[in-house]
């Protein structure tokens, strides 16, 4: 069964015994870890998060570390149990701020989007989402509307600052 980093939350509340049913986002794997959920009923996993690589900034004039600056790069995604469709919310600034880039001197291409079909290619080495415009066109849909809802939902007051990592 598919299971998602929001359901580490649910699942420990229900674990000790808390009610998690408060609009939290996951679902608790404690049946799925008794046995009691069949593998499946978890339909598709919605993906966030920030490429952190793609933030790491050499701190200027040393060598002894990294800064990670917001940049507002972020990918959202939506798996079921055959797709992966990857939507780049700012493939042109990861593409500008891209260290992979800076290292080779040479410029990357990001995809805006990226579709796998994990069924015949469960490494993701092959995007088809060119080939597959329909299925794509309703994983995006699906994702949007998810994206909208969690975004209606997140704290606004949440403040970011640069963090600087020294290497051990």
């Amino acid at each position: 069964s598919m299971a998602s980093s929001v359901d580490i939350l649910p699942t420990v509340l229900s674990l000790i015994g808390t009610s998690s049913d408060n609009g939290l986002q996951g679902k608790s794997l404690v049946p799925l870890l008794n046995g009691n959920e069949k593998d499946g009923q978890r339909k598709v996993v919605y993906i966030e998060r920030t490429p952190l690589w793609e933030e790491a900034v050499l701190q200027p004039g040393t060598t002894d570390g990294i800064l990670a600056k917001p940049t507002g790069a972020k990918d959202i995604a939506i798996r079921t149990d055959r797709w992966k469709y990857i939507l780049r919310l700012s493939n042109k600034r990861q593409e500008e701020i891209s260290v992979w880039a800076r290292l080779t001197q040479k410029p990357i291409a990001i995809p805006p989007a990226e579709l796998y079909d994990l069924k015949n290619d469960p490494k993701e080495t092959k995007n088809v989402v060119d080939q597959n415009p329909q299925v794509a066109a309703q994983l995006k849909k699906q994702l949007d509307d998810w994206y909208v809802k969690v975004q209606a939902s997140a704290p606004q007051n949440v403040k970011r600052t640069n963090l600087l990592q020294p290497y051990q």
